[in-house]
């Protein structure tokens, strides 16, 4: 007869290790090595995926991450007992973002690759904020072109 040898996973690596997504933004896809006690790469084993946190991030049988909301979460992979993992962090959509200012409070700066842009490629910043007294306020607002 024949005798068929299976090398067992000792190891599982993700890639990327860490990430950080953005609420409403594109997923992405964790690649995983599985590799054997030899150090070759185990391509036929099946992954099983979990997230720690599936109210933050989750993670689809192929090893898609989408974002849910802001925090944190471990994408684990296992397959024969074996587990690697990465780290998930979720940026909030910087377009629900609301910044307190107070009265008399100038704000300038230059809009950053994680600001709110809008399809029409225009940028959005959302200000809030609290009046305790019935006193008369003026809002001046000038920006440049981006």
């Amino acid at each position: 007869g024949t005798v068929t040898v299976r090398s067992s996973v000792v190891s599982i690596s993700l890639t990327p290790s860490t990430a950080e997504l953005v609420v409403g933004r594109a997923p992405i896809t964790l690649a995983a090595s599985v590799r054997s006690n030899n150090g070759r790469e185990l391509t036929d084993r099946p992954l099983q995926w979990s997230s720690s946190a599936p109210t933050v991030a989750t993670v689809s049988a192929s090893g898609v991450v989408s974002a849910v909301a802001p925090g944190q979460s471990t994408i684990t992979a296992t397959s024969e007992g074996v587990s690697g993992s990465a780290v998930i962090v979720v940026a909030p959509d910087p377009c629900s973002v609301v910044r307190t200012i107070t009265l008399s409070q100038p704000i300038s700066g230059a809009l950053r690759a994680t600001d709110c842009r809008l399809a029409d490629s225009t940028a959005v910043q959302r200000f809030g904020f609290t009046l305790t007294t019935r006193t008369k306020v003026e809002i001046l607002m000038n920006s440049s072109e981006i």
